[in-house]
């Protein structure tokens, strides 16, 4: 263990909040709904069922509160059991889009409900974005969202739980920016492409500095 450095993958800072929207979820927004987002690829492992559930669970407590799905795959089962819970008109199934970081920068909530993750990019993407982030304890997504500081993190598979932060994420505007802001900035601290190219160069010079000894 001694032996091993962590280099985060480098992301490009301009990439964050996008200058454009989209309109569809900017029409969303401007109708006073409150968008939680999640970006992935319709599998099993990212158990994107348990959001819908969770919308499902708030649709009385919550009404504000939409649930925008993007990814590859087929969603149909998904608007099935948005349809079966009642919350079939909340539910917004977008598919692949092209237009990934105008989609964030309509969003209000970045969420990833996996079950297992390595390091996730859509995670750094969400903060770059300044969006306050509801995600899985899985994997390496701890490294990434600090509870509490620049996002909220719940155990795979509770539904209840996850529920519970979207609710108070939806009802304190500024909490959920605090969150936000100070996940942009942990973000560009972090995991910048400057960052990863400096602790690759660090990492290069510490190496060759040893076998000239």
């Amino acid at each position: 263990p001694e032996r091993t450095q962590v280099i985060y993958n480098g992301f490009p800072v301009e990439h964050g909040p996008a200058s454009e929207g989209a309109p569809d979820l900017d029409a969303l927004r401007s109708s006073g709904r409150v968008l939680a987002g999640l970006v992935a690829n319709v599998r099993p492992i990212k158990r994107i069922q348990d959001l819908v559930r969770a919308l499902a669970r708030l649709k009385d407590e919550v009404p504000a509160l939409n649930v925008v799905l993007i990814g590859a795959g087929d969603q149909e089962q998904l608007r099935d059991l948005g349809c079966e819970l009642g919350i079939g008109d909340r539910l917004h199934c977008l598919g692949s889009r092209s237009d990934v970081p105008a989609c964030l920068n309509a969003l209000d909530i970045g969420v990833l409900c996996s079950e297992s993750e390595g390091f996730s990019n859509a995670l750094v993407e969400y903060m770059l974005a300044g969006l306050p982030v509801v995600c899985t304890e899985a994997g390496g997504n701890p490294e990434a969202v600090e509870h509490g500081e620049t996002g909220l993190l719940y155990s795979v598979g509770d539904v209840e739980t996850l529920a519970t932060h979207l609710q108070r994420l939806v009802g304190d505007v500024g909490y959920r920016q605090k969150l936000g802001e100070r996940g942009r900035r942990v973000a560009q601290e972090r995991f910048s492409m400057d960052t990863m190219v400096d602790a690759h160069m660090a990492l290069y010079s510490e190496l060759l500095e040893g076998k000239s000894q």
